[in-house]
């Protein structure tokens, strides 16, 4: 049939058309990451998920899991036979309340936030040492927490940003700053050369879906940067790979984009925002370590692995599904684990190295055979035959969304025209406006398999709308498309065929025959490369 290659900064897949009539489809191939099971669990609406050790510097495993509910929080231990159980030996835990943040904290301390304080407690006495609470009193409760080592920064209603420092058995409030908008996300990952603070945050606002750095711990403002109208960001991570700095920010709409940062300076950069899509859904992400090297596992509708490779940041599938919490783990029964919750189930997987191919389909039912991907709007374009109970084949150009496939326009071919060819491409001159364009064939009952007339058809894919823009009527099947240097060619029966865009008075748009080039039996399949044109013919093989 026909397939695209779409890449998203970096994170490639296939899209082909498949299977014939009304079992027809699309299908997906992605290279991704498999998983292995290790463990399993039943624990339903879990929240949110944190690992800590019983001395942050003597062990060199994680020994608890706390996970938090919608009212409560638990937390896990390994007991004698290297097997997970619920304790309650860390009395200053608090149990009744669901938890926001838990982290690892300096001299052998525990850090757990709720909605009303900040609790600093001993992780090998379990007692409670110290205890910042917020001002509920006026109702303004921490809504979004994070945590280095050596320091808390928190959320409160009422846009308030809160900076708290963790010395040995206390908690000091260092910086207080009002904000004009409630916060949606916050980071504080140290990437410089101090491992256990940062020097900068990351903070995602609700109302101007913007993001901000500010320095720490004075809370100045650094840099501000929005994305996307109406799209909040959910999540940020600061992260390091080989050498280089980087934001992570996941939208709410499933894109991630990715950042350079100068940790010194705490600017992002200003060149172009690289992103991908991992479907629609809000897109959480967690940093693991995999054969020594920092990675981050995000989670949107699909779940994707991020390392590095060359100084270039590398995107795999990982075959996971769903995934609603995960964190990393790494205790003796359970090394470099990976916690994942889906399905109301607690999975302990294990990345594997190698690498596989992930198929999946969406079904059409009717039949595709011709594809192009527009990446401007988002969209592939189709072409396809429905097959009726009457027995009659219709032939349509679809677009389909590229995230969810949904069919958001359509154009119906003539009785007896069958779309043979499909391309997206700009023309000279208007290099702005990115066009469809669609080569047919009229196969008449009474014509059998002789073919003399076709169309090139034109579309405009604003709005993410078919809008015929121009026609022009070929004596033969337009089997092939290319660009050639903002010009169309187009192989036609026997004849190779070259366009140029016309545009007049601004408004109309035409294309207009320039010059071909004759003695070809079938000019099956055309191909371009700079100032080049490869001829395929059906019966005198290439040239």
């Amino acid at each position: 049939m026909d397939f695209c290659v779409v890449d998203h900064g970096g994170q490639e897949h296939v899209v082909t058309c498949s299977r014939v009539f009304n079992d027809g489809c699309l299908r997906i191939l992605r290279s991704g990451i498999r998983i292995n099971k290790n463990a399993v669990a039943e624990f339903a609406d879990v929240k949110g998920m944190w690992p800590f050790r019983a001395s942050s510097t003597r062990d060199d495993f994680d020994t608890y899991l706390v996970l938090s509910f919608l009212g409560e929080t638990r937390v896990l231990a390994i007991n004698s036979n290297d097997e997970l159980e619920e304790t309650h030996e860390i009395q200053g835990f608090v149990l009744h309340a669901p938890s926001l943040f838990c982290q690892d904290a300096i001299h052998d301390q525990l850090v757990q936030v709720t909605a009303s304080s900040v609790i600093l407690m001993s992780t090998s006495s379990g007692q409670l040492l110290s205890e910042w609470r917020a001002p509920t009193t006026t109702g303004l409760s921490i809504t979004v927490a994070t945590s280095s080592a050596t320091q808390v920064l928190l959320a409160t209603r009422g846009c308030n940003l809160v900076y708290l420092e963790i010395g040995e058995g206390s908690l000091t409030l260092k910086g207080h700053k009002k904000i004009e908008y409630d916060v949606s996300c916050m980071d504080i990952t140290p990437i410089g050369q101090d491992s256990k603070r940062s020097e900068l945050a990351a903070v995602g606002l609700w109302n101007d879906q913007s993001i901000r750095i500010y320095s720490l711990p004075d809370l100045k403002l650094i840099q501000s940067l929005q994305f996307a109208e109406n799209v909040v960001t959910r999540s940020v991570l600061f992260c390091n790979f080989e050498g280089i700095s980087y934001l992570l920010c996941g939208l709410g709409d499933g894109h991630l984009y990715n950042l350079t940062l100068n940790v010194s300076s705490g600017e992002l950069s200003d060149g172009e925002k690289k992103k991908i899509s991992l479907g629609t859904k809000g897109i959480n992400m967690r940093t693991f370590r995999h054969k020594n090297a920092t990675h981050v596992l995000a989670l949107g509708d699909r779940a994707a692995v991020i390392c590095s490779s060359n100084l270039r940041l590398v995107y795999s599938n990982v075959s996971v599904g769903k995934v609603n919490h995960m964190c990393f783990f790494h205790s003796k029964s359970f090394s470099n684990s990976i916690v994942v919750v889906k399905e109301d189930m607690l999975y302990f997987v294990s990345i594997d190295n190698i690498q596989n191919i992930y198929i999946s389909s969406v079904h059409l039912e009717e039949h595709p055979y011709r594809i192009c991907y527009q990446e401007k709007f988002g969209t592939f374009a189709i072409c396809s035959m429905n097959h009726g109970y009457d027995q009659m084949q219709k032939h349509f150009i679809r677009l389909l969304d590229e995230k969810t496939f949904e069919n958001i326009s359509s154009y119906p071919l003539d009785m007896y025209e069958e779309g043979c060819s499909i391309l997206s491409c700009s023309f000279t001159d208007d290099h702005k406006t990115v066009y469809c364009c669609v080569g047919t064939a009229y196969w008449y009952p009474d014509q059998e398999n002789i073919c003399n007339k076709g169309r090139i058809l034109v579309f405009s894919v604003g709005n993410r709308q078919l809008r015929l823009v121009t026609e022009k009527e070929t004596k033969g099947v337009v089997y092939n498309l290319n660009d050639f240097n903002g010009k169309l060619v187009a192989g036609i029966n026997e004849k190779i065929e070259l366009y140029k865009w016309m545009i007049h008075d601004d408004v109309a748009r035409e294309l207009e025959y320039e010059c071909g080039h004759y003695g070809h039996v079938f000019a099956f399949c055309v191909k371009t490369r700079r100032d080049f044109i490869l001829v395929g013919d059906y019966v005198k093989s290439v040239y």
